[in-house]
């Protein structure tokens, strides 16, 4: 909002805490049948934030921000038996939301600016930032695999899942911003 040092953004992203992956083969009589067992864990949060971000230099842009939206936490396990042209597979997920406010600061670096005549500019920069976000209650889980190495379409998992009173994060990211 030139010249007002006031930015409006909005994010979607991917957090990765846990994950397991194993491909097996396995030789049944005339066949090899392959197998992908999976398990993993994720938390997307979804924000809307607002900046005081002052111009310095035109090419650096401090700030800091009030951060509000949702957090959803999933978990998930699957199984995949290939067999020539035949697939079989299994799979099973846990996930809940929680919403979010918090707190923000940081750095954007201009890398590009993009001028179409008569007003029009965008912006590429570099931004590098730290977010402490408060959340409500939530039911994390997380995917506990024992792989069957002989006959994987029965490997076992179990869910672990924790209510958990203030599901608070604190994310630190260096990305890609683009300002239009």
């Amino acid at each position: 909002m030139d010249p007002i040092p006031l930015a409006v953004t909005a994010e979607f992203g991917f957090a990765f805490q846990d994950g397991t992956s194993k491909r097996i083969t396995v030789q049944s009589g005339l066949f090899r049948d392959t197998f992908n067992v999976r398990a993993s864990s994720v938390s997307i949060p979804m924000t809307l934030s607002a900046r005081f971000m002052p111009n310095v230099g035109t090419w650096v842009f401090p700030y800091v921000e009030g951060v509000i939206g949702y957090t959803l936490y999933s978990a998930t396990y699957s199984v995949t038996q290939q067999r020539v042209e035949e697939v079989r597979s299994n799979s099973d997920d846990r996930s809940d939301g929680a919403w979010t406010y918090g707190f923000g600061a940081g750095a954007s670096i201009k890398i590009a600016d993009f001028v179409s005549l008569p007003n029009t500019l965008q912006r590429t920069l570099i931004d590098v930032r730290m977010r402490y976000l408060y959340g409500s209650a939530v039911e994390v889980s997380n995917v506990e695999l024992m792989i069957n190495d002989l006959d994987p379409m029965n490997s076992s998992y179990v869910f672990r899942t924790a209510s958990v009173s203030a599901s608070d994060n604190v994310y630190f990211s260096v990305c890609l911003t683009f300002q239009f």
